[in-house]
């Protein structure tokens, strides 16, 4: 009756509108009413699907971890921890020591472990390595790197001594504690910036346990790659695995790789950035290290067929390598890899979409490594 009044209401001269023409506008009126509802629905779901993940991704349910300060440290809960030493390390890098009161120290971590920090201004958090440990006086260092679209880096660079920050932690990166002396014969670690940082929180817990018994088994060997000799890690790093070279042989092998030599302005006398290897690490310096281990002596393809590694998708096409006629291939060998997710790729192929390592590709898949043998963090 009301729509038959309002379009009376507007009829030209007051003419009637006739009863089809009513019904018409009725249904026309109810479908519109129908589709504007369920384009709201739509909308609205839609719009608190996108402000659940943003929350989610930007504002984790643990970045709310209760903080207590008069516990000891735990993946539980967050505490305060004190910055006392930040200095730059390079051009985008700061080594940043942090100290919680030495009662508050977690005992027997087993590395590789890393610790959040937690941004209070965006209320994120982001894992890092400290490359000591947890010593047991409290204090942690890490060496961390500003990336421009990295905001808890960006924000622990701004901080200064004297600043508290919250942790929480050790959370497990990946644990080798039951397998390296029986499951492993050789370790090789391949790594890429700060990604040396699990590597020498392994190499430095697991070399210097202070038991004074001689580390034979397994051998490691560390390839470590930076873009250029102002990008490679500071001495605190470097001077350690020298050194932890030296006093085990027959336990440690450190090789160290820039991209490129320049800039030429860069000059260092510390014998442990030497000899540094020029170019990035490819499967012929992994073969080579094979080799020089006495592992195998894998032939490699000729100059012409190298060009083909220059498609990334040239793999699927690739014949075996692993023929009755190749070497046997070495079954007690684990390689790690970390590093930035070009370097992880083109080493061992990308992560599983849950972040697990996946399938084995890039120059390691070519020399016929399986999942079993390969893990990324």
């Amino acid at each position: 009756m009301l729509l038959r009044q309002t379009c009376t209401r507007w009829a030209p001269n007051g003419s009637q509108v006739s009863n089809s023409r009513v019904r018409c506008l009725t249904g026309a009126v109810r479908r519109v009413s129908h589709q504007s509802i369920k384009q709201l629905t739509i909308g609205v779901s839609s719009a608190v699907f996108v402000f659940i993940s943003y929350s989610l991704f930007t504002n984790p349910p643990w970045s709310h971890a209760s903080i207590a300060a008069d516990q000891p440290l735990s993946y539980q809960h967050f505490i305060p921890a004190s910055i006392i030493e930040s200095k730059e390390s390079g051009p985008a890098t700061k080594l940043i020591t942090l100290s919680i009161p030495k009662a508050l120290a977690p005992e027997d971590c087993h590395p590789i472990y890393s610790v959040y920090i937690k941004d209070d201004d965006l209320q994120i958090e982001r894992p890092y390595t400290p490359l000591f440990g947890v010593e047991k006086n409290g204090e942690m260092v890490f060496w961390i790197k500003r990336y421009e679209g990295g905001e808890v880096g960006r924000w622990l660079h701004s901080k200064n001594v004297g600043d508290t920050v919250e942790i929480r932690g050790p959370v497990p990166t990946l644990s080798l504690a039951k397998e390296m002396e029986n499951d492993w014969d050789q370790i090789i670690m391949i790594s890429g910036g700060t990604g040396i940082t699990p590597f020498f929180q392994l190499l430095h817990l697991f070399l210097q346990d202070g038991s004074g018994k001689a580390v034979t088994k397994p051998h490691i060997t560390l390839l470590h790659s930076s873009p250029n000799p102002e990008e490679l890690p500071p001495p605190i790093i470097l001077s350690t695995l020298r050194s932890l070279e030296q006093s085990h042989p027959g336990a440690f092998t450190l090789k160290v790789f820039v991209d490129s030599p320049h800039p030429s302005s860069f000059a260092y006398s510390d014998a442990s950035f030497k000899p540094l290897h020029i170019g990035r690490i490819t499967k012929r310096d992994i073969n080579a290290t094979l080799e020089e281990l006495g592992l195998w002596g894998r032939s490699l393809p000729s100059k012409s067929s190298l060009l083909s590694w220059l498609n990334p998708f040239s793999y699927l096409s690739r014949p075996s390598h692993t023929t009755s006629s190749s070497p046997q291939l070495p079954e007690k060998v684990l390689f790690l890899v970390c590093g930035p997710e070009p370097m992880i790729n083109a080493i061992a192929g990308p992560r599983a979409r849950d972040l697990t390592s996946g399938p084995v590709r890039g120059a390691l898949g070519a020399l016929g490594f399986t999942a079993g043998q390969v893990r990324k963090l």
